[in-house]
């Protein structure tokens, strides 16, 4: 009975990979017929493009991660120690502006996973507020 149960299971993943393959190939499909559309007569892409959660999983995979992203402007962050938190594609980060520039820093304590900051401000130093470490 549990192997016909995993047999079930694996059949699913990899039915829901095909239904997934098919759906980005049916994507790319409408994207190359959207962009070779004549410039007098532009139309965009079909509503799911934009709230189906796959589409954007495989976006994210290989597009946007590989990507720079606007995530704020430099006079957000005018004096040393100003900060914004935000997270982008499920990665919380900080960005601070420090001595030598702005940056961007994972919001997160290394050990426990910890969030160090939320929203803005400025500070001299983030600490974890579960280990109190600098």
């Amino acid at each position: 009975m549990r192997a016909h149960m995993e047999f079930r299971m694996m059949n699913n993943q990899a039915s829901s990979s095909n239904s997934l393959t098919t759906n980005i190939d049916a994507m790319r499909s409408k994207l190359n017929m959207t962009a070779s559309a004549p410039a007098d007569a532009p139309w965009g892409l079909p509503g799911n493009f934009y709230t189906d959660q796959a589409f954007f999983e495989y976006e994210c995979a290989t597009l946007l991660k590989s990507s720079w992203h606007c995530v704020g402007r430099a006079d957000e962050l005018l004096e040393i120690g100003d900060y914004i938190t935000l997270n982008l594609l499920s990665e919380p980060l900080i960005i601070v502006r420090d001595q030598s520039g702005i940056k961007a820093l994972s919001n997160v304590c290394r050990h426990r996973g910890m969030r160090l900051a939320e929203g803005t401000g400025n500070t001299k130093r983030f600490v974890c507020p579960y280990h109190a470490w600098m």
